[in-house]
Order: C-alpha cells, then structure tokens, then sequence
C-alpha cells in the first residue's frame, strides 16, 4: 500500500538508510546497500506481520495465516539474491491447524525455500520440519518431518483430511515428503498412543509406510484395542495391480460401527482374514469373519460365520450362519455392491437366498424401530431377486409362539401365530392372530415392498375382540375394532390411513392436548384418520382435566383429521360423572 525510503548514491552502491514498506496494518523495515554489479547487504525486519499479504506460499500447498516477527539479510547478487531469516509467531495457522508457538529459521536461494529447521508446538506437542520446497513453476519439495507426541487430528488437518468419523491419538514418528504434487515419494514411520477411533480406545498402532511411483508399501500396520488385534501388510498400486492381507483378532465389533457409516451399536467380538488383489477401480476381495456373541440394536445372536469373495461388482457369500441357542438362520447368494460408494448398486441383479430354522421373532426390531421387543419362534424361506432398486422376493415365513411389544401400546401381544407370503414385491399377511390382554386380535391384508422397506399399505385389516389396549396418556381399557389401513409408509407429508369402526369398553379416554415433542418429528408415525367411528362401550370413562363423565352406552363420534391433529364430530352423552376443584369433588 506504501512505501517510503531514504537513499543516496555513493561509489556506484545505492544505500538505502532506512525503507519502510507498508501492507494493511503489516510494515518490513530494511536497510543496507545495493551493489549493481557486486554483491548485497541488507537487513530487513517485521514485527507482527500478517500471513495473509504474502502470497509467494501456492494455496493449493498450503494456506497460512496469524501475524509473525521477522529478523534477517539479503545477501548474494540482484540477479540471484539470497535471503536468510528467523521468524516466530505465537498465533500462527496453517491449513485451519492453529499453533500456540511457532520459530524457526528459513533461507530463499535460486527459487527453493529451505527450512533450516521450522518447529511447531501445540500444546505438548512438537512438529520439526526441515528441508526445501520450491514456491515457482512445478512445486518440488524435499522435506522431513519428525513428530514429537503429536496429535494425528493435527496432521490430519494439516493435510487438509477430514475423516467422516473421530480419528485421534499422539504421534512419535518421522515422516519424509520428495517430489512433485503428481508423483511424490514418501514414508511414514510412527507409533501411535492414546488413540481413539470413533467412540473407541486405540491403545497402540505401529506404522511403517512407503510410497514410491504410485506404490504404496505397507510394511507394518497394526492396531492393539483392549484385547483386539488388526494386522495389515501388502502393496497398494495406485494404477496397477494391488496384493493386500488385512487380520483382525479379538475386536470389538463396535469398531466397524464409524467405519461403515453405521448409527445402531455393535456389540461381540470379531475375528476375520481378508485378502485384497486387483485394480483398485475393480478390486477383488476374499472374506473370512467369525463374529461370537454379538448384538445389533437388542437383536443378539452366539455366533455369526460366513465366508464371501468380492469380483466384478458381486459380494458372493458362499456361506453365512447365525446361531442363537437351537435358532439358526442361513444365508447363500450374490449381492451387487459399490466399494467405492459402500452401498448396493441398485441396477443390478441379485440373488439371495435366505433360509430360518426356528430362528427368534426378535429379528423385528432390526426392521423397524416401532418394536421394542420381540420373541417367539420364527421360520421359513426368502428368495431375494430382482435388483436392490427393484427387489423381488418369494417365500413364506411363520411365527409360532411369539410376543411383540410395540412402542406406542404397553400391552404386549402374546401368543403371536402367523403366516406371511412374499411374491414378487408384495407381503400377503394369510393368518396373524394374538392375544392383547384377555381379548384377541387378528389381521390380514398385503403390503408392497420397495428397497427391502415396507413401502405401501394397500389393505390391511385388524380386527380386535375384547382386547385390552393402553396407549399411555390417551386409553386404557378394552376394544372391540373392526378397522382397515391403507397408504403410503416412511413419507411424513402422506401418512397411512384407517378407516372403521372401535367400540371402547371398561376403560378411560383422556382428552388432552398432543405433547410437545411428539409430532411427525418424533419417534412415533403419524397416522390419518378418515372417519372411522368411535363408540362408546359399557363401563367407558371420559377425561376432560378435572372432569369425568361416564359415558352412556352406544353414544359415538367420528374422529377425523391425524394422530397429532385429530377432530371429533358427534354427540356424546353422559350418565354421570364427577368434577373435582380445589380438593372438592362434586357429583
């Protein structure tokens, strides 16, 4: 912005005896003299300079910002001069990585930068870094780094990384960087304390890596969690064929939970050998994993083995088993997966097959969150094809003995028979009957599928008899229910539909105003309701705050409007009834 100096002509020397140059609030002092044929001598200096003026640093290298004090000579000739400085900084920021001190000593000769040596501190931790590294035409750099109780989340920033998960821990280690931006060489070789890898502790990783014309050598690559072993060792071509051994002992399979992207907690212990060959654009994966006493989301199981290979876009499981006590569910076929997307390709076929013997009705609660807790003897056989966008399944499953509690109702449904068909990408619910409390409920209908998720109602009928139903706050009490169901599932903006008839009974409705917090944004789905007629049953109570009314038999409303905005339109009247008020109850 401004520049101002004071210079005379001696000898064939221009001295200068002082120049101030001035950019925004930053200032660089020099002075000295300049020779036109012999060599220079000058000092400059600045105190507090800020980062971002100087733009010699190539942003897609590094981007640095902070204010440093500056002290060094220009030597050398005009045509090649010579720079040596040492700078400090105690704010300095590199890549969005602060520093809380920053000192070192740097030299510019013939267009590289030389690091003589800089060091970083943060906190307790230490980065040194020496070398060269060329600011003009193609970016070369040979440059070492030696970490001392370094944090790997530093690092990772530094290198602009940002792990989809948390990813932590303190280095020791030496890391080397030559070459160029598009072919460089470099090594790793660092021990790791005190990590974290998501929600888990990683006690010790040794890692010793090598990479050299677009070959990565993995030398040695182990991570100890609690009693857990992974052992990784082989090349990774970046544009060739790759060879690559991967070992786990005794992990926690929680581990693969920030991995994989998943929400629900793992739990068991996982032992497994993968060997990874090929192209990395079309790798080829061989599968080994033995998972024992594991859970997802309350569904528990002893053991679960299977053996898989991954070629031309195809996960082949030639065998999976999962056992629970006696309950066995098998599993055989081939499923399109993207690596590099980690999802189903949904435009190509599939083919799996299936197949539970005696198996637990607790696998309900990993396919919908509505349920709570299941148990009960469940078998059968499902034949998955089609594609993952539009599967189709065939087969049929039963339920013996089962009991389901559902989030929304209290009561647990016992003695839970059924029998469910699958053809193509619909569920025909044949038979489904259970005990609610001292009645009986019963349903029947069909139910299309989309992307392995119940997608449509389009008829589903529910009868009840004398069932005990309590939905906390609303009802409790029995019900005699002819109702039907229809509609979309999984969409906010359309809820399903229910139509029909209930008669409530021996009971208490409470009329009150919908909960804060429990709107479609809640767990529970909402629900339309299209004139479906409520009537009043023998021994039926009303609650209206301090009020209760008896209901007389056979008086009926029809409720219209959603589960968080119902309507109600008829007349109900009362036999009697009480109404409390400041600790009197008047009748």
């Amino acid at each position: 912005d401004e520049v101002t100096a004071a210079f005379r002509w001696q000898g064939g020397r221009l001295h200068l005896d002082q120049l101030q140059a001035r950019v925004g609030d930053s200032a660089v002092t020099a002075q000295g003299t300049i020779d036109r044929h012999g060599p220079l001598s000058l000092g400059f200096a600045a105190r507090g300079f800020d980062l971002t003026h100087l733009t010699v640093l190539p942003p897609q290298l590094l981007q640095a910002s902070g204010r440093v004090d500056l002290a060094g000579q220009i030597s050398g000739r005009a045509r090649a001069p010579v720079v040596a400085a040492t700078l400090s900084s105690k704010d300095l920021v590199l890549n969005g990585q602060g520093f809380d001190r920053a000192e070192g000593t740097v030299r510019w000769e013939r267009g590289l930068l030389h690091l003589a040596p800089l060091t970083l501190q943060e906190g307790e931790s230490t980065y040194t870094v020496r070398g060269t590294l060329a600011l003009a035409g193609p970016h070369t750099f040979d440059l070492r780094g030696e970490v001392t109780r370094g944090r790997l989340s530093t690092l990772l920033a530094l290198g602009r990384v940002r792990p989809p998960f948390p990813l932590d821990g303190y280095l020791d280690g030496v890391v080397t960087v030559q070459g160029t931006l598009d072919r460089p060489t470099a090594s790793l070789n660092a021990t790791l304390a005190r990590g974290r890898l998501g929600d888990h502790p990683i006690d010790e990783a040794q890692v010793n890596l090598g990479l050299r014309d677009g070959v990565i050598t993995v030398q040695q690559l182990s991570v100890r969690s609690g009693d857990g072993l992974l052992a990784v060792q082989g090349r990774l071509v970046l544009q060739g064929e790759s060879q690559l051994e991967v070992g786990g002992t005794n992990l926690n399979l929680d581990l693969l939970r920030p991995l994989l992207g998943l929400r629900r907690k793992l739990s068991g212990t996982m032992n497994f050998t993968a060997q990874f060959s090929g192209a990395l654009q079309d790798p080829e994966l061989g599968l080994s994993v033995d998972i024992r006493n594991g859970g997802i989301n309350g569904l528990t199981f002893d053991s679960l083995v299977a053996n898989a290979f991954y070629k031309n876009g195809q996960f082949n499981v030639e065998q999976a088993l999962l056992t629970e006590g006696s309950n066995k569910v098998k599993g055989v076929g081939t499923i399109p997966f993207n690596p590099a997307l980690r999802t189903l390709a949904e435009q190509r076929p599939m083919r799996f097959e299936i197949s539970l013997v005696d198996a637990s009705l607790s696998l309900l609660t990993l396919l919908t969150p509505q349920v709570q807790e299941a148990a009960g003897h469940l078998e059968g056989q499902v034949l998955l094809s089609g594609t993952p966008r539009q599967p189709q399944m065939t087969g049929r499953l039963t339920v013996r003995d089962g009991r389901i509690r559902l989030r929304s109702i209290v009561t647990m449904l016992e003695e839970v028979q059924a029998d469910v068909a699958f053809s193509e990408d619909r569920m025909t619910i044949r038979t489904l009957t259970a005990r609610l409390g001292s009645g009986t409920v019963s349903a029947t209908g069909t139910v299309a599928i989309a992307d392995f998720r119940l997608s449509r109602i389009e008829e589903l009928r529910v009868r009840a008899q004398g069932a005990r139903l309590e939905i906390t706050p609303v009802f409790a009490g029995q019900v005699d229910a002819d109702l039907t169901f229809s509609g979309p599932l999984g969409d906010p903006a359309h809820p399903p539909e229910v139509a029909g008839q209930a008669v409530l009974k021996e009971g208490d409705v409470v009329i009150a105003g919908a909960s804060a917090g429990a709107g479609p944004g809640g767990r529970r789905p909402n629900l339309r309701f299209r004139q479906v007629r409520m009537v009043g049953g023998p021994g039926l109570a009303v609650h209206l705050g301090r009020l209760r009314i008896e209901v007389k038999e056979g008086s009926a409303v029809v409720l219209d409007g959603t589960r968080y905005a119902p309507t109600l339109d008829g007349d109900v009247t009362a036999e009697r009834g009480t109404m409390t008020v400041f600790g009197q109850t008047f009748f």
